[in-house]
């Protein structure tokens, strides 16, 4: 397991989630064609189960972390940041908010940041990696904002919508922050 102690911003705390921090509404969110449109869990029928289960598998992984962002105050769970494939100094990052009501209030950006500064503080990573189809105009936005560049781009390996869509792949170093 990934040694991360967690964080909090002005709206958010951020920490490891555990398997009893999975919720209905979470696997509720994951299943909302609004918020699944560009994530592979689109798939499949996500239940309260399968939801545990993958947040089991995270707990202790050896080269990922899946984090929980906890709304303030009440603590309710409004999405998650997974880093994973950690080695060598690099990691992958997403991130999921599955609570449309917190969306537009740049909740999103806290969380991102603030995962950053985890993968870099905490978990030693040098380098964070991020891919999104190419037609998800929010998340590149989000990325870009907090300072990732794009690297490349990728075309046929996913599909949306039934046909091959291109997709991005964004960095950020430590030493760019």
């Amino acid at each position: 397991m990934i040694a991360t102690p967690g964080a909090e911003t002005a709206n958010l705390v951020l920490r490891p989630l555990r398997t009893a921090d999975a919720t209905q509404e979470y696997a509720d969110g994951l299943n909302d064609p609004e918020v699944n449109r560009f994530l592979e869990v689109r798939r499949a029928r996500q239940t309260l189960d399968s939801a545990r289960a993958f947040v089991a598998a995270h707990e202790n992984a050896p080269d990922a972390v899946l984090l929980g962002a906890f709304l303030k105050p009440g603590g309710r769970l409004i999405g998650t940041i997974r880093l994973h494939e950690i080695k060598d100094g690099s990691a992958w990052l997403g991130i999921c908010l599955f609570a449309k009501d917190c969306w537009g209030r740049g909740l999103g950006s806290e969380a991102l940041g603030a995962a950053c500064r985890l993968a870099f503080d905490a978990a030693g990573v040098e380098r964070l990696r991020a891919g999104s189809y190419e037609a998800n105009a929010a998340s590149l936005a989000l990325f870009q904002k907090a300072g990732f560049n794009i690297t490349g781009r990728e075309e046929g390996r996913l599909e949306l919508d039934g046909a091959p869509a291109p997709t991005v792949v964004m960095e950020l170093a430590r030493r760019d922050r």
